[in-house]
């Protein structure tokens, strides 16, 4: 059988050919380690360069959204404070109601007071009426009766 190779056949090789299997070999590991690794690599540095670029975006949305809101703290305390002016003003607008309303309460009891004197003259006045009514009324009914003519008189 002169074409059967088997386990157990004998082979002779020189330590050039072993040498040269073995550098083959190691060169074909080597080669096939180096495409795995720069494939690998390659997909890593794209995608750090993703996440880089992602990260640079998040960064400056950060750094936006910050100045944001430093300018809406900065608007809220411009607003705050004129508020607070406001609302001062306002105060002082109401005090000097109050003083007025005060006063205008004092008047309106002075004018009472002068309301209830003047009743009272009107009812003195109203009696004096009635007095003088019924005077009139008695003078007016002996006046006016006919009865007996004094002798005194002249017919």
């Amino acid at each position: 059988m002169a074409g059967h190779v088997s386990g157990t056949t004998p082979v002779q090789l020189s330590i050039g050919q072993l040498t040269g299997a073995v550098v083959a070999l190691l060169a074909a590991g080597i080669g096939a380690f180096w495409f795995v690794a720069d494939f690998t690599s390659t997909g890593l540095r794209q995608d750090v360069s993703a996440i880089r670029a992602t990260l640079a975006t998040l960064q400056g949305s950060d750094r936006d959204n910050a100045l944001s809101i430093k300018q809406a703290e900065l608007d809220f305390t411009k607003q705050i404070g004129a508020l607070n002016v406001t609302v001062a003003l306002l105060g002082a607008k109401v005090e000097g109601l109050g003083a007025k309303l005060d006063a205008l309460n004092v008047s309106l009891t002075e004018f009472g007071a002068k309301i209830d004197g003047l009743s009272a003259k009107l009812e003195a006045v109203d009696a004096s009426a009635r007095g003088l009514a019924g005077q009139i009324e008695s003078v007016g009914r002996r006046v006016i009766q006919p009865g007996p003519v004094p002798e005194s008189q002249p017919k």
